[in-house]
C-alpha cells in the first residue's frame, strides 16, 4: 500500500528549508541626539561614529552628491564615507570653479565647468573638506569624510538620527564650521534607541 504521494508507508521524507542569509544577523540599534547650541539650529553639522575596528567598508551603491544650485553648495554639509566617489554636478545656469581650502584633508581643484556638467572626486582621507568657488566668492560648503558609514546631518532643530548601528560601544563625533568638535562615548543595543546630547559647546576661535 502506498500514500497518494507515492512514498511507501514509513518512508523518510526529507525537506530542505532555505533560510535568508541574514536570518541570524544581529539586530541593530539607533542613535538619536541633538547639538544643544543656538548656532547648531542655524547651521547644520555632521555627526558620525569613529573607526572602531579593522572593518573596511565598501563604497555606497550610489555616489553622494554635492550639487551647485542658485550659487549655493547643496547640501551645505555632506557627510560621506572615506573612499567614496563624490559627484559635483553644476545645476546652475552659470559656470563654477570648485576648489578646496588649504586646511582641507583632501585637496583638489575641478577647474571651471559649465552648467549641466558633472565632475567627480574620490577622497581617501578622513576629516573636513572646505569647498570654495573661484568664480563666486560667497559660495562655501563642507564635506565631512567619515571612517564609517554611520553618520547623519543635523536638522533645523540641531537634531540627528543614525540608524542601523550594530550593537557596541563607540566614539560619536560631530564636526561644525563654527563650533569646536566634540566626541561622546555611546553604547548601542540591538532593537533599542540610544539618546545623546552634545552640550556645553564652544565656538571656534577665528
Amino acid at each position: 500500500m502506498t500514500t497518494k504521494s507515492g512514498y511507501g508507508v514509513g518512508a523518510l521524507l526529507i525537506v530542505t528549508i532555505l533560510l535568508p542569509d541574514n536570518i541570524f544577523a544581529q539586530e541593530t540599534g539607533t542613535i538619536r541626539g541633538e547639538l544643544d547650541h543656538a548656532i547648531a539650529r542655524r547651521i547644520p553639522a555632521a555627526v558620525y561614529i569613529e573607526a572602531f575596528d579593522a572593518t573596511v567598508f565598501t563604497e555606497p551603491a550610489e555616489n553622494p552628491v554635492m550639487d551647485q544650485v542658485n550659487l549655493t553648495y547643496t547640501p551645505h554639509v555632506l557627510p560621506v564615507l572615506v573612499g567614496s566617489t563624490i559627484d559635483f554636478p553644476n545645476s546652475d545656469s552659470t559656470r563654477h570653479h570648485v576648489y578646496t581650502s588649504r586646511s582641507s584633508v583632501c585637496q583638489f581643484e575641478l577647474g571651471i565647468y559649465d552648467a549641466g556638467v558633472v565632475k567627480h572626486v574620490k577622497c581617501d582621507e578622513t576629516g573636513v573638506v572646505m569647498l570654495l568657488c573661484n568664480v563666486h566668492a560667497e559660495m562655501r560648503g563642507f564635506l565631512v569624510v567619515s571612517p564609517t558609514p554611520y553618520f547623519a546631518t543635523t536638522d533645523a532643530s540641531g537634531d540627528f538620527v543614525i540608524e542601523g548601528v550594530p550593537p557596541g560601544t563607540y566614539s560619536l563625533t560631530f564636526e561644525h564650521e563654527r563650533l569646536e568638535s566634540k566626541s561622546l562615548e555611546v553604547t548601542v543595543s540591538g532593537g533599542e534607541e540610544t539618546l545623546v546630547t552634545f552640550g556645553k559647546l564652544s565656538r571656534k576661535r577665528r
